[in-house]
């Protein structure tokens, strides 16, 4: 049983941090051990340098913020033929792979327990999942809004159905005079911040939509469903961050920070209503100011 945890660890890393922020990375994994099986349908294909990236992106967060303060991390190391933590269970992992499958329980279990101690600490929790693609010099931010839904005018988005079942509901919810429209392509959406930054984004106000709904979009999977399409206790936001390749830490760190700085009267509000924090019993390098040693170990073996 021991061995099977140390083995299990190796696939995991989860990184505890003191931000209302969750960075996971799915993709990025390169181990390929044949005691795990391989998936039989999907994409198969892994991200490259995205582990990096995230790495980049604590090392930017701790720079601007001070080094006490870090988001959590959760990493999949494994490749993406073994499994897919951006799928259901069943479509994530070979069907009678009981290691895949329990590194799936774990890579979600771990978001779960960042998103429980955010709330309770905070009120709030944005999770952002990382993702590398090549098929446009922009980064795609996906909240669960579909191509069709972005090709809509703004009134004709905000009247549909997409706020109600996109991954920022609960912000929708908690800020009745902001709009869908508003809230993923308006002059103080992440895509408007990315982009005076100097970084393309889609959505934003220059680029509102795909252009066709057959062009290539990525507007977010089950990580994005799961914390942040679906009801769960407390409001969580989630979006799906693919940025392209090369990528540089800075197209994302300033709007994790920006974000962290402008909810802090929202953060003593909540502290005041919640009372008592979520405690969480995780060990490891990631409970120490400024560490991420599991990851880097990862990225070393």
């Amino acid at each position: 049983a021991v061995a099977g945890k140390q083995q299990q660890e190796k696939f995991v890393v989860f990184d505890f941090g003191n931000l209302p922020i969750v960075l996971s990375c799915p993709h990025g994994g390169s181990l390929t051990p044949e005691s795990v099986m391989d998936r039989v349908t999907g994409c198969f294909e892994r991200d490259f340098s995205t582990i990096k990236l995230v790495l980049a992106l604590v090392d930017a967060m701790q720079a601007r913020l001070g080094t006490d303060k870090r988001p959590f991390v959760v990493v999949n190391n494994l490749h993406r033929s073994k499994l897919d933590p951006n799928r259901a269970c069943a479509d994530a992992c070979h069907p009678a792979c009981p290691q895949s499958q329990n590194a799936w329980c774990e890579y979600h279990h771990s978001i779960e327990v960042a998103v429980a101690f955010c709330i309770g600490r905070f009120g709030f929790c944005h999770v952002f999942d990382i993702h590398g693609q090549s098929h446009r010099p922009a980064t795609e931010l996906g909240y669960l809004v579909r191509t069709a839904d972005l090709l809509l005018s703004d009134p004709e988005l905000d009247a549909s159905d997409a706020s109600t079942r996109c991954s920022v509901a609960a912000l929708l919810a908690q800020r009745p005079h902001v709009t869908l429209s508003a809230l993923v392509r308006g002059p103080r959406s992440l895509g408007a911040l990315l982009e005076e930054r100097g970084f393309a984004a889609l959505p934003s106000p220059a680029h509102p939509s795909p252009r066709s709904k057959e062009e290539t979009y990525f507007w977010g999977a089950h990580t994005a469903w799961r914390y942040g399409g679906v009801p769960i206790p407390g409001p969580v936001q989630a979006a799906a961050a693919t940025v392209p390749a090369p990528a540089t830490a800075a197209s994302l760190d300033g709007i994790a920070a920006d974000e962290t700085k402008s909810h802090t009267e929202q953060s003593k509000r909540s502290r005041q209503a919640h009372g008592s924090e979520v405690h969480a019993v995780v060990t490891g390098a990631g409970n120490r100011p400024g560490a991420h040693t599991g990851i880097n170990t990862l990225l070393a073996g």
